[in-house]
């Protein structure tokens, strides 16, 4: 009789195993696609709910949500020569899992590769633009048209880039201060 406990339990341990290894569970937030030795298996899936897969499988989970990209403030050159000190975001979000994988693997690769796009794109608006401009109304234009052309040059990483904004923008601190002595 003990024995056969002793056999119950292990194969309930082993079924136990081989379930574990086999489902995976997808959260409202995320959306995952199925691997196999690399290759992807089926389609990305989106739906929160719990899926099946072999146990040699392995699951990549994506967010759903929008991102956010927040880089270190940078300076830039206006087009009347006069430097500008801008903190500007990206919001982005994962529309096509697999063609986000297949381009850029991991999130810190998708966001080194925005930012250097989005830093370029920041840059040759800003290249063209016064001090006037980024300080008036216009900035929305300027910022309308570097959200466009980050799109485009991100559409095939599987992203949609939401917003980019200018959170806030300054003289390089030496300016300012000579400024202030001057007044």
């Amino acid at each position: 009789m003990q024995r056969l406990g002793i056999f119950l339990l292990v194969i309930l341990g082993i079924a136990a195993a081989v379930l574990y290894s086999t489902t995976y569970i997808i959260r409202e937030t995320n959306q995952a696609i199925v691997l196999e030795f690399g290759a992807e298996v089926g389609e990305p899936k989106t739906e929160a709910g719990l899926y099946f897969k072999l146990p040699y499988q392995s699951v990549n989970y994506f967010d759903k949500r929008v991102l956010n990209l927040d880089p270190e403030p940078e300076s830039f050159l206006l087009v009347d020569q006069k430097p500008l000190v801008v903190d500007y975001y990206l919001r982005y979000k994962i529309v096509e899992p697999l063609a986000y994988f297949k381009a850029v693997g991991t999130e810190a690769v998708a966001v080194s590769r925005l930012k250097k796009t989005v830093n370029g794109k920041m840059r040759a608006a800003l290249g063209q633009a016064t001090l006037e401009d980024v300080l008036s109304d216009k900035r929305i234009q300027i910022l309308a048209e570097v959200q466009k052309s980050v799109a485009e040059d991100t559409k095939g990483l599987g992203i949609d880039v939401v917003d980019v904004r200018i959170g806030k923008a300054d003289l390089p601190a030496q300016i300012s201060r000579n400024v202030y002595d001057r007044m």
